[in-house]
């Protein structure tokens, strides 16, 4: 399982928005051992130097639990028609390094409080995005269509892949103080 914590968003410009937060994710020993470490953001714009610092490992009973800390810039597809009523969906799709071996990352839904979408799980309840307000976020699954074996000589073509993506929906605050 793989859990998401956002801390703080900034909108850079009008499509490109940096996330930053924590991230970890539970390995069963034995079964995982071979498994890389980590997940691959999907969308992201730039690679920052501090993306994806390693934080903790912690082992309880035959369980290992990985946490980092990112910062990364996502670019999202924006339309203000609406504005000043306008808002924004944020997603975080990731995907594991090894994808290729069939592993699917899950949301680790047992690490929040609660799951309710208007709840805002993941995020810091004390999060402060200028001009906007956090209103909803969850966990789903993104299929993709891919006809390709990635170069991987002996593999079947993926016809589909599921990412897990943390999802941030963010509304305009169009009245100030």
């Amino acid at each position: 399982p793989t859990g998401l914590f956002i801390e703080n968003v900034i909108q850079r410009s009008g499509h490109d928005i940096v996330l930053s937060g924590y991230l970890w994710q539970h390995y069963e020993n034995g079964r995982d051992d071979t498994l890389r470490r980590g997940v691959q953001f999907m969308e992201i714009t730039e690679t920052l130097s501090e993306e994806f610092i390693p934080l903790y490992t912690h082992k309880y009973g035959n369980e290992e639990i990985v946490g980092w800390k990112f910062r990364i810039i996502v670019r999202e597809e924006y339309w203000p028609l609406r504005y000043p009523f306008d808002a924004r969906q944020i997603h975080l799709r990731m995907r594991h390094p090894d994808f290729l071996e069939g592993v699917q990352l899950v949301p680790d839904l047992s690490s929040y409080a609660f799951l309710s979408p208007l709840l805002l799980p993941g995020v810091d309840n004390h999060i402060h995005i200028p001009g906007w307000k956090a209103v909803a976020s969850h966990f789903e699954f993104l299929t993709h269509e891919y006809h390709t074996s990635f170069g991987v000589e002996g593999r079947h073509r993926m016809s589909r892949m599921d990412d897990l993506s943390f999802n941030l929906k963010i509304e305009r605050e169009f009245l100030g103080p």
